[in-house]
């Protein structure tokens, strides 16, 4: 996957800091009023498909797109607990990390819901 091509727009969202619960306190992941913007970014999407995917399949065969956002003094905070919003659908995040710590690109392996 070639970084640097950063051409979708993305807003990858957290859970805010007083979210509802419901009756056995538990916070509601589907409830939109839960999630709060982190940032808003340029991206490289890639869906699984192509070449670069047969070491992630044997790997993790839950994830379904890699994304990648430039490394930034928000974007280097983005973990599993964050999702991301692509227009109208939302992409769950795995795993993610700053690709061989070059503190260039962060890379993140996710997992669209069915």
């Amino acid at each position: 996957m070639e970084s640097g091509n950063f051409n979708r727009r993305i807003t990858i969202q957290r859970i805010e800091l007083n979210p509802e619960t419901d009756d056995h306190g538990e916070v509601d992941l589907k409830d939109e009023g839960n999630w709060e913007t982190h940032v808003v970014s340029w991206a490289n999407i890639k869906t699984k498909g192509g070449r670069e995917w047969w070491k992630s399949d044997k790997i993790n065969a839950e994830v379904s797109h890699i994304i990648q956002v430039p490394y930034g003094r928000l974007t280097r905070k983005i973990d599993s607990e964050m999702r991301i919003r692509v227009g109208d659908r939302t992409i769950n995040i795995v795993a993610a990390y700053d690709i061989d710590e070059q503190r260039q690109v962060i890379e993140m392996q996710c997992k669209e819901p069915n």
